[in-house]
């Protein structure tokens, strides 16, 4: 850059990282059991970043028989503050509109709250604060109503994320692993 200071290769980085976390996942898994998914995308939000409104329902891809491929997305995150030693608590997050098959209860056990407070049938907004080190893991949304959601993180921390595309059977295999059932 000229003034003999070397930055980091962020995507070099995540290459690494991408390869290292699909080795530990698989390396934990049984003999006959394999994770088969494929990046779906690796992401840095520096300070102060979001990701905007979306719905993840045109990343749906079919087989020739019309079954879904790959329909599951496991997102992998991390996140560093600015300042070293800083609390990352709550300093990044999902914000999700609820509704369509999602129920507070489950949104409250995620340790998601409310933005929104609406109680005449308008949907609420929630943020689920990112965990460092965990992984949020979700179906995509075939049909209406889409499921709305945005990522964001705050003036104090960098969120990280290593996105994984999974099948029914890759999920069946990973929450078995952990005594859980699909």
């Amino acid at each position: 850059n000229g003034l003999g200071v070397r930055l980091p290769c962020f995507r070099c980085s995540f290459r690494v990282r991408k390869k290292k976390f699909r080795d530990q996942i698989n390396g934990i898994l049984e003999q006959d059991e394999y994770l088969s998914g494929r990046v779906s995308g690796t992401f840095w939000y520096p300070p102060n970043a979001i990701r905007e409104w979306h719905t993840n329902a045109w990343d749906v891809h079919t087989n020739e028989d019309g079954t879904l491929r790959k329909p599951w997305r496991m997102y992998f995150v991390r996140q560093k503050p600015v300042t070293p030693g800083d609390d990352t608590e709550d300093k990044s997050a999902l914000h999700l509109v609820d509704g369509n098959g999602i129920t507070s209860d489950r949104l409250e056990a995620a340790g998601g709250y409310r933005l929104s407070n609406y109680d005449d049938g308008r949907p609420n907004v929630w943020r689920i604060p990112d965990q460092d080190g965990y992984v949020n893991l979700f179906r995509l949304q075939t049909t209406e109503p889409y499921r709305w959601h945005c990522i964001v993180a705050d003036d104090t921390v960098h969120r990280y994320s290593l996105g994984l595309s999974l099948s029914d059977d890759d999920v069946e295999n990973l929450l078995k692993h952990v005594g859980e059932e699909l």
